[in-house]
Order: C-alpha cells, then sequence, then structure tokens
C-alpha cells in the first residue's frame, strides 16, 4: 500500500510503500533526512497512545506499593505502641494518606483501585494495633518466665516436701504466707477453706514438680501454655484487647485514614 509522507523540513509531500515505515530517508527536494512515521490506521491505537499505555505503571504494580506503605505504617503503629507506649492517632491518618498517594503514583485510579486503597488501610491500621497488642502480651510472659521464677518454683516445691506427707493447718498456713500462695496481709486472715483450696489445687502438683525433677525448660513450656490457656478463657487475647484498647478517637482517625486512602485514588479518572 502506498503512503502519503512529509518532510518535516520543508514541508514537501511524496508517495512511498507503506513497508518503508519506520525506515529513514531522504527528502527529494531539500535533502533532509529523516524517518518515515508509521502511519495510523483507524480502529488501532496512534502511536503515542500505545506508548503511553505501555508506560503506564500496571494496577497491580499500584497495589503492591500500597501494601508496601501500609507494613511500613503498620510496624511504625505497633513500634509507638511498643516501645513508647504512644499510640498517636494522627498516625492513622497518615497511613491512609501514604497508601492512597503511592497507588496513585503508581497508576491506581478509579473507584475499584480506592476500594482496594481502603482495604489496605484497614488492614494496616487494625494490623499495627494488633500487633502491638501481641508483643505486649508476649512480652508480659516473658517477663513472668524468667529463672528467677523458675528458682522460685523448685523452692516452694521443695519446701512444701520438706513439710511431710500430711502437715497440719497451722504448719500450712505459715507456708502459704512465706510462700506467696495468698493474698492475705497477715497469717491471721487465712481461713480453713483457703487451707482447704490449698490443698485441693496445690500441694499434689508441688510433689509432683519437685519428684520430677523439671528442668527450666520444661516449666517455662508448661507455664507458658498454662498461662495463654488462662488468658484466652479470661478473653485477655490480643484480639480481646485489641477489642477492648478501640477507644473512639482511634475509630475516629482509623475512619478518617481509610476514608483518605480511598478519595485519593477513586478521585483520580483513569486517562
Amino acid at each position: 500500500m502506498r503512503i502519503s509522507v512529509s518532510c518535516p523540513a520543508c514541508e514537501s509531500s511524496f508517495r512511498t510503500d507503506d513497508a518503508n515505515a519506520g525506515k529513514a530517508t531522504r527528502c527529494k527536494s531539500c535533502g533532509e533526512r529523516f524517518v518515515i512515521e508509521v502511519p495510523f490506521v483507524s480502529g488501532t491505537s496512534a502511536p503515542d497512545e500505545v506508548a503511553a499505555v505501555e508506560s503506564a505503571p500496571a494496577p497491580a504494580m499500584a497495589v503492591v506499593g500500597g501494601l508496601v506503605v501500609g507494613l511500613v505504617g503498620a510496624g511504625a503503629w505497633a513500634a509507638l505502641a511498643l516501645v513508647g507506649s504512644l499510640e498517636v492517632g494522627y498516625l492513622a491518618w497518615g497511613i491512609g494518606a501514604g497508601i492512597g498517594f503511592v497507588m496513585v503514583k503508581l497508576g491506581a485510579r478509579g473507584t475499584g483501585l480506592g476500594v482496594a486503597a481502603a482495604a489496605l488501610a484497614i488492614l494496616s491500621i487494625f494490623g499495627g494495633k494488633y500487633v502491638a497488642m501481641h508483643m505486649a502480651l508476649e512480652r508480659a510472659i516473658d517477663d513472668v518466665l524468667t529463672t528467677e521464677n523458675y528458682q522460685v518454683a523448685v523452692t516452694d516445691a521443695s519446701d512444701f516436701v520438706a513439710l511431710g506427707d500430711d502437715p497440719s493447718d497451722e504448719v500450712l498456713v505459715h507456708y502459704m504466707y512465706d510462700h506467696e500462695f495468698t493474698d492475705a496481709e497477715s497469717e491471721f486472715e487465712i481461713t480453713e477453706d483457703d487451707v482447704e483450696l490449698f490443698r485441693a489445687l496445690s500441694a499434689d502438683s508441688l510433689r509432683e514438680f519437685d519428684a520430677a525433677g523439671t528442668t527450666f525448660a520444661v516449666w517455662r513450656d508448661d507455664a507458658e501454655a498454662n498461662m495463654r490457656s488462662s488468658l484466652a478463657a479470661a478473653g485477655l487475647g490480643p484480639i480481646d484487647s485489641l477489642r477492648e484498647e478501640l477507644s473512639p478517637i482511634d475509630i475516629v482517625f482509623a475512619l478518617l485514614g481509610i476514608a483518605t486512602a480511598f478519595r485519593i485514588v477513586a478521585r483520580q479518572t483513569a486517562c
């Protein structure tokens, strides 16, 4: 097929075969060398449009970028809550804005990706708070399960066994007070019911612990399992704590962050 070509220097026109499109040629009138442009065919994309589409970042990259910002934001939120015992509501707002801004820079446009940005903000904001709660719980457990407390447990067991097979109530009252098996502020406040409860719940386990010669590692594993079970039964796990700790101001700033992430992306129109 023959196509029309125009010299960019002198604007002279001539016709050539379309197979020459994209090749260098010389103008017959002025001698200017130039490259013959690829002709635009109706129903196809023009060269500039093709280049724009090819250079536009894929939506997947925008989501990945938003995810990275969300992870960084969640880490910052958790660090502030855990290390500094401080949570800044504005940070939740900033996380949402950061996710939206980065996603737009990477090509995110429209309501659909706006919803994706909002979802990432939700995961980041509440995920960071959950991580903070989880790490605080782990730290609290570690503070209890120390070698010092293991030695206390060993001493408690050996001292109890030394009392004999059937110590009297009076002897147990002294033992319970000295070894802090009671919240009573004096021995006189320890009742017979307290002593019977101690016999039922603690006496056998103390003898078994002493007889087994339990190592620190085994003691720690058993104690940790018991602590986690007790915390879960009492509704003191990370998720339960998250629900308890969420204040109205936390919810307000979280909603602001989520809405901001959505609006920044959704208001951008697709090109």
